[in-house]
This record gives C-alpha cells, structure tokens and sequence, in this order.
C-alpha cells in the first residue's frame, strides 16, 4: 500500500462513481488501495432537486467531511458557482474523460471554476488554455490493477469491439466495412436489428465478464466514435488501457501522437485507414506468436505503468502525465 507524501487524505468524487463499468469506479478503488478515505458525491441523483438544493446538499457535505481533495468528473446540475466556492478552501482538479468537437459550456464552466483540469488528450490542451483554464494538464485513463486482468480462454472470435457500435455513424459504417471480409462481434448495449452484418452480444461487459471475451478474442478494434477525434493528439479512449489491462490485443486509430505514448508494434498495432486495418488483421491473425508476444508484452506494461493507482498519484500531485 502507497500512501500519498506518507499521509491518508480523505477524497471527494463528485460523480457517478458507484456503478462498476465508469471509469469513475475504478478510480474510488484506487483511491482506496493506495490507502485513503473516498467519500463521493453523485449530482445526477439530486438533478431533479429544486434549484439550488444539490448546490447547497453539497456545500453540507464538504462541511462535514472536510476534504482535503476534491475530484471532479460529472458536475452535471452543479452551478460552476459552488464549484469555486469549495475550490477556493480546497484542493481541486476536475478529469475530463472526452475530446468533443464543440466543447460543452458547461464542461468550460466547471473546470475553470475548479481551476485544475486534466484531459485525456493533449491536443485541446492549447483550446482550454485560450478560454481561460491555466492548469490544464494530459493524463490518459488506464486499466484496474485487479479487476482487469488476463483470462485465457480458448480463441472463439477472431474480432471483437467493444462498445455501442450504433450510437455513431462513422463508428458502424467503418465496422460494416471490415464485416465485408471478416467476422466481427460487437458488445454492448445497442439494437440488434440495427447491427446487421455485424454479430452482436447486446450487452454490457465489464470486469471478469469483459476479460473473458478479451481472452477469447485474436484481436480487439479500437475505434474513435467520430472521425474529427483521430485527428486530435494522443486522442484514445480507454478501450486501449482495458485491452491491454486484460491481455488482449488490440489494434486501434493511429491518432497523432499515439504511438509516443503507446509503442506501436510493441505493445499494441495502429491503423490510418481500412487497407491498413484489414492487413494488419490477416497479417496477426496468421502470426500467433507475434501476437502473443505484443499482448503479454503489453499486459505487463500496463500494470506496471497504466493501472489507476498510477494516475491518482498525478491527480493528487496536481501533475501531468508527462511532467
């Protein structure tokens, strides 16, 4: 057990961390491996509250569990005003886990009401900065210590995505494509019938659940859910950080910077367009001991250096990943 500077801090989590498949919940785990006390506070159960009311539930709150770090994920119905009212007694940084387009107001809001930001990509770091956060820092998500984890299996699938293929029509047509030449299994929760011809699993897989289909699977695709994402620097979602966690393998968009921070062909493969994709995907699929090597190669990377207990240190440092 690491005890940050040596002290347990009590922490609050300002977001949905109590379900098992947010990124959230793993990072409240973290927290409390490493040996501190995790209180957390999900404004989305309170949304329907009248106004003012969550603001003040949670004005109460830190008042009686005095903090001494405060993380903020999903301050949706929080008014930014109380945000830097307990920024302003406490330390505070708020991790966004998304690179959209059109940043919404009130992410811009919230984090420069809690005055410390962290970003999943590095490539909006310069947009934030210009509207008025100065402390904006690069911090990738990453895998579970012990929930994710390797679980051979024999190999039923030769290709799996993980996700709601449905919810983005750049998403579903590029996986329609690769279904033209290969057997692709999607999972999660979206309309089977609007799946065809891809072969759905509708439903959510998270933790043993989801380390079994890992372990089942020759290759795992990572896809941005929109095409402007691949264009932004070390754009990724945390499919990587959970495939390689699990010991899969796992070939996803080689977004600008990627492969800095994720060495390609030694931890994981990248693609830039559907020819790429589809030799690499003949090309592993007859190769099982490269294959094997890169995914056990990963997976001991992973949780060596990309498990939460690793990014909790950089929050509570109020550090970047590259710092």
């Amino acid at each position: 057990m690491h005890i940050q500077g040596g002290v347990s801090m009590r922490i609050l989590q300002i977001g949905p961390a109590g379900k098992n498949y947010r990124t959230e919940y793993y990072i409240r785990k973290a927290f409390i491996r490493t040996g501190h006390t995790v209180f957390w506070f999900n404004p989305l159960r309170f949304g329907k509250l009248p106004f003012g009311q969550t603001d003040r539930l949670l004005r109460t709150f830190c008042r009686y569990i005095h903090p001494d770090f405060i993380l903020i994920t999903k301050g949706n119905y929080l008014d930014p005003g109380i945000v830097g009212e307990l920024a302003s007694r406490y330390r505070c940084a708020m991790w966004f886990f998304d690179a959209p387009v059109e940043v919404p107001q009130r992410v811009l809001a919230l984090a420069k009401a809690a005055g410390n930001l962290f970003l999943t990509s590095t490539g909006q770091i310069e947009w934030y900065r210009s509207n008025g956060i100065r402390n904006v820092r690069f911090l990738p998500q990453a895998c579970d210590s012990v929930v994710h984890h390797e679980i051979p299996g024999p190999l039923l699938f030769d290709i799996s995505f993980i996700g709601n293929a449905g919810i983005s029509a750049y998403r579903h047509e590029f996986l329609c494509k690769a279904a033209e030449r290969f057997q692709v299994h999607v999972w999660g929760l979206q309309n089977k019938g609007e799946m065809a011809p891809l072969i759905t699993h509708c439903k959510r897989i998270v933790n043993t659940g989801l380390a079994k289909v890992i372990g089942s699977t020759k290759i795992i695709l990572g896809l941005n859910s929109y095409n402007a994402m691949n264009a932004v620097y070390h754009s990724t979602s945390n499919r990587i950080w959970l495939t390689l966690g699990c010991a899969g393998f796992f070939i996803g968009y080689r977004t600008p910077g990627i492969t800095d921070l994720v060495p390609e062909g030694k931890y994981a493969e990248f693609f830039e367009n559907a020819d790429e994709l589809f030799d690499k995907i003949e090309y592993y699929s007859n190769h099982q001991e490269q294959r094997d090597r890169i995914r056990k190669d990963g997976y001991t990377w992973a949780h060596a250096h990309h498990t939460y207990e690793n990014r909790i240190q950089n929050l509570l440092d109020l550090r970047g990943f590259y710092d």
